[in-house]
This record gives C-alpha cells, sequence and structure tokens, in this order.
C-alpha cells in the first residue's frame, strides 16, 4: 500500500519518524546520560516505531484510539524537522462518542539531560504537581 494515496495516513508518518529521530539524536550527539536505561529506552521505541510503521503499511494507526500516554510527531514548519510531543487521553475517551474530553499536551522543553529519547519514554507523561482537578 501507498501512503501516497492515502492522505489521513500520510499525516501520521510523523508519529513513526520521531520514533526514530530520538534514538539516532542521541548516538548522533552522544546524549546516553544513563545507559543502562537509555538504551533500554531506545530499543522501545525503536521497537514501537517499527510497529508504527506495520501498522500504517496495512492502514491502520492504533495509537490514536489509545487513551493514557501517546507519543506523537508533526513537522515543524521552521525548519522541516519531525519534533515531538505527548497527549495524556483520559481513560474515558472512547474514539467517534462524541462527548468532549480533557487532553493534556506536553512538548519537549529544555533541560540539560533532556533529550527527546528520555522525553519520549515517559518524561511528559508524568502527572504534574500543578495540574488542575477535575470535578
Amino acid at each position: 500500500m501507498h501512503l501516497k494515496s492515502k492522505p489521513a495516513l500520510l499525516e501520521l508518518v510523523p508519529d513513526v519518524q520521531v520514533l526514530h529521530r530520538a534514538v539516532h539524536e542521541a548516538l548522533k550527539h552522544n546524549e546516553f546520560y544513563n545507559a543502562k536505561v537509555d538504551f533500554t529506552n531506545a530499543k522501545k521505541l525503536l521497537a514501537l516505531g517499527a510497529d508504527r510503521a506495520k501498522n500504517l503499511r496495512d492502514g491502520q494507526a492504533p495509537w490514536l484510539e489509545k487513551s493514557g500516554v501517546v507519543v506523537r510527531g508533526y513537522v515543524s514548519k521552521i525548519d522541516g524537522s519531525v519534533q515531538p510531543y505527548g497527549l495524556v487521553v483520559p481513560a474515558s475517551f472512547k474514539p467517534g462518542s462524541g462527548k468532549a474530553h480533557r487532553l493534556d499536551v506536553g512538548y519537549h522543553g529544555r533541560g540539560e539531560t533532556l533529550t527527546e529519547l528520555s522525553f519520549l519514554s515517559g518524561g511528559f507523561g508524568r502527572p504534574a504537581s500543578c495540574r488542575p482537578q477535575t470535578p
């Protein structure tokens, strides 16, 4: 299947590319600050990327219906690079229900040891202490 003929799926390619890019950049810039943890996370991100690539090839995108922490990617309008972001999707989310839900979005930001690898491996998905309480 060619994604060029499926624009909705083609738009999801950054969700695959961002996983590879995180590992590539960590290797390129020697940004493995905790080798045991970072290499384990790198393997997980590459496996997730391969799984998503296979899903897209098969015409599917199951991560769009997942609740909890969901890794996503977008193409920067500034330089064309693929950039990460994360969503915290409520467990009550049901695709197609039409019900409004709260959706928390996490962006990468900056930190001395905050790499895309560590960000995508769960750094954005921790509950924030400043997160407002919902009724």
